[in-house]
């Protein structure tokens, strides 16, 4: 096996290996997650400027600053309450959805018409509704794991179009345990 020379090689790896120690402690609603997400996202703010994926690396400094806060959030609702997951409120899931759906076209085609931006659209989509469901997990809303699902899935294509073979492994395995965390937390609340 050939060792890479590319330190982004190494950066993606590294990235990549905290961000699955996040998703994994996120769904065992492990405090330490927080850290993990917080030097994973750090790092991605590098690969992703430098890959010309602006809105990702926006989105992973609002992920090291959430971590911190997520963390906050976490300790203040385990002592605050016994049943630590919630739904939001059907008005309030609309009213999000529509709000990021608007802020998602606005910043695309600002994107695509004034930047160099690659996947314009798509990038503006999965950052904005990446901030609503990060803000989200840290209030232990159980629907976060459904916008991680469409999110994953969609940021699993543009980052194999970009050729972030780590990254891409990385969201795959972020796509199984956003299924896998819906349903650990859904059965979690079921018996609350």
């Amino acid at each position: 096996m050939e060792i890479s020379e590319d330190p982004l090689f190494y950066i993606d790896l590294f990235a990549s290996i905290l961000g699955v120690v996040y998703i994994l402690l996120a769904t065992k609603q492990n405090n330490w997650c927080w850290p993990a997400a917080a030097v994973s996202s750090g790092l991605y703010v590098y690969l992703f400027i430098v890959s010309k994926l602006y809105f990702d690396a926006i989105l992973n400094f609002y992920y090291v600053v959430m971590a911190f806060y997520g963390l906050y959030s976490w300790n203040k609702i385990s002592e605050s309450s016994m049943v630590n997951i919630k739904w939001s409120s059907t008005k309030n899931s609309i009213i999000g959805v529509i709000g990021c759906l608007i802020v998602s076209f606005i910043l695309g085609f600002i994107a695509k018409n004034y930047t160099d931006a690659d996947f314009a659209y798509a990038d503006a989509f999965t950052t904005v509704f990446s901030f609503y469901a990060t803000w989200l997990i840290t209030q232990k809303r159980i629907e976060n794991w459904l916008f991680w699902i469409v999110i994953n899935a969609i940021a699993l294509v543009m980052y194999y179009l970009k050729g972030l073979n780590f990254t891409v492994v990385l969201f795959a395995v972020y796509l199984g345990f956003s299924v896998f965390g819906f349903f650990t937390w859904r059965k979690e609340l079921k018996q609350a």
